[in-house]
């Protein structure tokens, strides 16, 4: 079982009317789909003189594009035609990219996708047409559709609030708070994933370093209470944004380390580690990803 889904720009895969579902069921059967597995990989390279074949400088995935083959089928030829002018309006040209989802046996994913057409449609034999489609996916990486569950780190939960009231049914029962500064995460993914930390104040200079991998992001600011730090890790679209105690959200990419580094959770085990000024503070670090693969 096979099953392809284009969300257009704005729309939610929760509205399945507003997008294009290719499945075994009508009225768009997918024959065939192509470009799901494992993308193009190229070496940058040069030549040396007196150093036989090329010295390697690194790897670069190309961009993925995803092709199948679909039937379009109507009760009618009219209503063919209809599901036909369907499909186009949901395969319109836009500026900005939509989300593919891919589903078979064992896996459910999703990409970026920008349609390379509206469907080129070729043989049609009674209330039935078939088309090639085509989508351009400049990331190359499948993502899950659902996040890892959360994992936090520093102040967890529970501990004493003031004043301290004890209900009668729990008069024997005292609960003190757990700290961790450091948690394993699991990255089931074939590539590394970009990582979401979220930091809530009180926070005195904070820094999240990865023990595996040895690198470290570290925050050159005090971060009062009700201050909450969001750090996005992925390449070309890192982010850093602060929201005060009021909800305002502003740009604050100017308060990380110039020696950080905005790593990645590799394939496998990654140890994290919470550092902060004052490690009294009650902060809470929560760890939030979504593992990519580079096929399915």
């Amino acid at each position: 079982m096979q099953i392809l889904t284009y969300v257009p720009p704005g729309e939610s895969i929760t509205r399945p009317d507003r997008c294009a579902v290719f499945s075994l069921s009508p009225p768009y059967i997918l024959a065939t789909v192509a470009g799901v597995g494992g993308a193009e990989t190229s070496l940058i390279q040069d030549t040396i003189p007196g150093i036989d074949g090329a010295y390697v400088y690194t790897t670069r995935t190309e961009s993925r594009e995803v092709t199948a083959t679909i039937y379009v089928k109507g009760d009618t030829r009219q209503g063919m035609y209809e599901k036909r002018f369907s499909l186009i309006r949901k395969l319109a040209p836009s500026k900005e990219p939509g989300t593919l989802y891919y589903q078979n046996d064992h896996i459910h994913v999703r990409i970026a996708a920008y349609p390379a057409n509206a469907a080129e449609f070729a043989m049609r034999i009674n209330n039935w047409n078939s088309a090639q489609l085509s989508f351009r996916c400049p990331y190359p990486y499948w993502e899950a559709v659902d996040e890892v569950p959360p994992s936090y780190m520093a102040y967890i939960d529970g501990g004493f609030e003031w004043p301290l009231e004890f209900a009668p049914e729990n008069d024997n029962l005292i609960e003190f708070a757990s700290r961790s500064n450091h948690c394993t995460v699991q990255n089931s993914g074939s590539v590394p994933t970009p990582v979401r930390l979220t930091i809530t104040g009180p926070a005195n200079n904070p820094a999240v370093l990865n023990i595996t991998t040895g690198e470290t992001i570290r925050v050159k600011k005090t971060l009062d209470e009700g201050e909450t730090l969001v750090i996005y890790t992925k390449p070309g679209a890192k982010s850093v944004t602060l929201t005060d105690a009021d909800g305002l959200v502003t740009n604050a990419f100017a308060y990380i380390d110039l020696q950080s580094t905005f790593f990645q959770l590799q394939p496998g085990a990654n140890e994290l580690q919470y550092e902060s000024g004052n490690d009294n503070e009650q902060t809470k670090v929560i760890i939030q990803y979504r593992e990519q693969y580079a096929g399915v």
